[in-house]
């Protein structure tokens, strides 16, 4: 059993640089139907920190870094990656940093790393795995569809969908099947106030009984999109709706048997799936069962119970250590993070130009 004994100064601070603060009502609730929670930074520190103050923990939501403590912070509020700021987070003898990665590049100077995606944990054991939040309030598909096959959406950003998906062609297609397309598209803009009121665009698969979500792959398959998480599989799992997915990475790790879903990387072979979905209401009854099992696994209970094994089994006593120790053994102690996350991805990128 874990201690979950929080001395003060071992409260978690959710930092969110000025930039990024909120300009609207933040959400009272992690469960609302709140579009700033397709925003990464606030998916990964608004959310979690509303999830963990309810279950007791000692953290709080901070747009000022404090002197002391553990400081968890999504990877753009550490350094600006596209010049909206200047200057950045730096670790102290007080100070522990935990830079949440999202699917961006790991900032090197943080203490520990929360990935979402497990093969990122290949680049050393500070790079700590932690599943993707589900949906917020999402709202399953209802019983009352029955056996009916119509409906196939796609959730998440239109600039991820993949370009097959998005030609007059492929409408075309779905139509000559007796399928209608939905893509849930949900703008938000964390500057604009106005774009903070409540939907469930991307919480409601009520009337949806398919989901595909193919990506976007600019550098070919082989990138196995290494840095995204699998929460558009979890979502299908909790919602209840067979999915079709591309082959990434994060998919594969969770996969068991094609019941969890099936696997496209293409329009062609997407539409493949679909006819065997609309053909056989066995094997769409068979993924809704599957489903039902896989949805406690990922839902936001179980990931919460993981949120605080990670924080109490890892976290704090890499702080413990991290204020305990001396200046050189801190300073020795990043710079190795430093130069073994480089070295590591430099050998990777040499293994994919060979082919290995």
């Amino acid at each position: 059993m874990l201690d979950r004994k929080q001395s003060t100064d071992e409260t978690i601070h959710f930092y969110i640089h000025p930039e990024f603060w909120p300009r609207g009502e933040l959400p009272l609730s992690p469960d609302s139907h709140w579009p700033g929670f397709g925003f990464g930074v606030y998916t990964w520190t608004i959310q979690t920190f509303l999830r963990l103050r309810e279950a007791g923990i000692a953290c709080r939501l901070a747009p000022e870094l404090p002197e002391r403590g553990v400081v968890v912070a999504h990877r753009e509020c550490l350094s600006a990656i596209d010049g909206k700021y200047s200057g950045r987070v730096t670790a102290t003898k007080g100070r522990f940093v935990v830079d949440m990665c999202a699917d961006l590049r790991p900032y090197t100077r943080a203490n520990l790393h929360i990935v979402q995606n497990p093969h990122m944990t290949r680049f050393g054991p500070t790079f700590l795995y932690m599943r993707h939040w589900p949906q917020p309030g999402l709202l399953p598909r209802s019983a009352a569809r029955g056996e009916t096959f119509r409906t196939v959406a796609y959730f998440g950003n239109e600039k991820n969908l993949a370009d097959d998906l998005r030609s007059p062609q492929w409408e075309r297609e779905l139509d000559r099947r007796g399928l209608a397309w939905i893509s849930r598209y949900q703008p938000f803009d964390y500057a604009d106030p106005a774009t903070y009121a409540p939907a469930s665009v991307w919480s409601d698969y009520r009337g949806i009984d398919a989901v595909v979500a193919l990506r976007r792959s600019p550098h070919g398959v082989e990138s196995m999109h290494g840095q995204k998480p699998a929460s558009k599989l979890y979502n299908a799992w909790i919602a209840g709706v067979p999915a079709i997915l591309g082959r990434e990475s994060a998919y594969r790790v969770e996969r068991r048997s094609e019941l969890d879903y099936l696997e496209a990387n293409s329009g062609d072979e997407v539409l493949a799936c679909l006819d065997r979905l609309r053909a056989s209401p066995e094997l769409r009854h068979a993924m809704a069962e599957n489903a039902r099992g896989r949805a406690a696994e990922v839902c936001a209970g179980a990931t919460l119970e993981a949120w605080v094994a990670l924080l109490f089994g890892r976290v704090l006593p890499a702080y413990r250590a991290w204020t305990h120790a001396g200046a050189l053994a801190r300073h020795w102690a990043l710079s190795r993070q430093q130069v073994g996350y480089q070295t590591t991805r430099v050998r990777h990128a040499v293994e994919r130009r060979l082919g290995r």
